[in-house]
């Protein structure tokens, strides 16, 4: 599970008297882990296990990184919801079901992958610190929107059913790019970038997650108190069969 926080701007317009779009921005940052080098802007460390050249096992510790400005602070990930609504007076469309509607929502991101720790068949490599993608890595997403008092989503909510919202959260699909790897050394000076680039990186590689919906522990986190071991119950999706 990963933690994330958000500053949400909503803006609300009529484009027409009968009409109106709520327009949400939020600027999501991750969240690492108490003692990590930074509060926001960095993942907590994951696992990804792989096959290296057809028959070699390979455990990778990994994280995310956000870019940083010039001062360090991270770049946010923009993240762009609407909901569309009419009013109740027939002036939605004929194949609207309902009168409100979540529109589709697309994220676009560039993160750099980082590699915190390497075993293969077994043998803890003992990575050297600085081992990440040369240039950053794009993760693009797409959650499916819904009509409001859909049948379907209130009766298996919106993980069972693949839909998403920003506020309820729920699933999302895309695709992550992952450049090659550099300055990826062992702690003997091995140089183990293109084993590294053989087995992780590539394009296209397909994403799915399940995400909490906002402010689903009800309350704000404190700063670093990301801790996987106790998590946040009331945001953990329910074990849904993936697509």
């Amino acid at each position: 599970m990963q933690v994330t926080t958000a500053f949400t701007h909503t803006t609300t317009v009529w484009p027409e008297t009968y009409r109106r779009e709520v327009i949400n921005t939020n600027w999501v940052y991750l969240m690492a882990e108490p003692g990590a080098r930074y509060n926001y802007g960095l993942s907590a460390p994951f696992q990804v296990n792989a096959i290296a050249f057809g028959t070699i096992p390979v455990t990778a510790t990994l994280r995310l990184s956000q870019e940083r400005t010039p001062e360090g602070l991270p770049e946010p990930l923009a993240v762009r919801a609407v909901d569309e609504a009419y009013t109740g007076d027939g002036h939605k469309p004929p194949d609207w079901p309902s009168y409100q509607k979540f529109h589709d929502t697309d994220i676009s991101a560039a993160l750099y992958v980082e590699v915190e720790g390497l075993r293969v068949d077994g043998t803890d490599l003992r990575l050297r610190a600085g081992c990440r993608t040369a240039s950053a890595a794009t993760l693009d997403l797409h959650g499916e929107g819904f009509f409001d008092n859909d049948p379907d989503v209130e009766a298996r909510g919106v993980y069972a059913t693949g839909k998403f919202t920003v506020i309820m959260g729920g699933l999302l699909t895309g695709t992550a790019d992952v450049p090659a790897f550099h300055r990826c050394r062992t702690r003997t000076g091995e140089d183990v970038s293109q084993l590294l680039t053989s087995t992780i990186s590539g394009e296209g590689n397909a994403v799915t997650l399940h995400a909490g919906g906002g402010f689903s522990c009800g309350r704000f986190p404190n700063v670093g108190e990301y801790q996987p071991e106790v998590g946040c119950p009331a945001g953990t999706p329910p074990t849904v069969p993936l697509p």
